[in-house]
């Protein structure tokens, strides 16, 4: 007999769950991305300097906004990294950048971590709604989901949230809420996986969900958030949601 509300549906995070990368992913990123716009950008007179000074400025204005978890859609990130170059934004100058802003990780792929499409398919299997709620920084959802298709995940997810598209991030209650509606779950019949203690552990109890963290790649902050579940491997999620669906 249940004690606990029935599990509908199952939610994922992307980094460190089903993608990861190593040590120079980062900034391979950067330098394909500052090239790209150099390149696009070279006949109005953008040096390098201007690039990294656009960099710079525009990090500290994102960062400042992602503290208190809220995003800018790819628009606005391509607006703002033009006027931190000193340019206004014509709907011309930001066509020319799009492409290298927003599409570097097309050329610098991360890495599937080991059983996370077999995790994602068994759970789907077993009947659950399945969605993924990601953070994006200056990656937006657009790029990721054609990396995710070129890795065998198209079509298994009933609801994708991309904190550019939604305008909130992880840990804010409101990305979460959004991606159970698409799913039509409450959140009390709905679990979220992840790595993160913060973003993902916490941000699923603010919001009312039960969580599943694993562990291997997880972040090494805020381990004072306690997960319902913890499992070292994904390759351990369909035990674990099965442990979950019989409490």
């Amino acid at each position: 007999m249940h004690t606990k509300p029935p599990i509908e549906a199952v939610t994922f995070d992307l980094w460190n769950t089903l993608l990861v990368h190593d040590q120079e992913y980062d900034r391979g990123i950067h330098m394909l991305r500052s090239e790209g716009i150099l390149e696009a950008l070279g006949q109005y007179g953008v040096k390098a300097a201007d690039v990294e000074r656009a960099y710079e400025l525009s990090d500290k204005l994102l960062l400042d906004r992602w503290s208190g978890h809220l995003d800018m859609d790819l628009g606005e990130q391509l607006s703002l990294f033009l006027e931190c170059m000193g340019l206004e934004p014509t709907s011309e100058l930001v066509s020319a950048i799009d492409g290298p802003y927003a599409d570097a990780v097309l050329k610098i792929k991360p890495i599937v971590v080991e059983g996370a499409l077999e995790a994602v398919e068994a759970i789907k299997d077993r009947g659950y709604r399945v969605g993924l709620i990601s953070n994006t920084g200056r990656t937006p959802g657009r790029a990721m989901r054609k990396v995710l298709g070129q890795y065998g995940f198209s079509g298994l997810f009933e609801a994708e949230s991309f904190s550019n598209e939604i305008g909130y991030q992880k840990p804010h209650a409101e990305i979460f809420r959004r991606t159970l509606l698409q799913l039509k779950s409450g959140p009390e019949n709905a679990i979220h996986v992840g790595d993160h203690g913060l973003l993902d552990v916490l941000g699923a109890r603010e919001a009312g969900m039960r969580s599943v963290q694993v562990t291997l790649h997880r972040n090494t902050d805020f381990r004072q958030y306690r997960p319902d579940v913890s499992i070292e491997r994904i390759s351990e999620l369909s035990k674990a949601i099965d442990a979950m669906a019989r409490e």
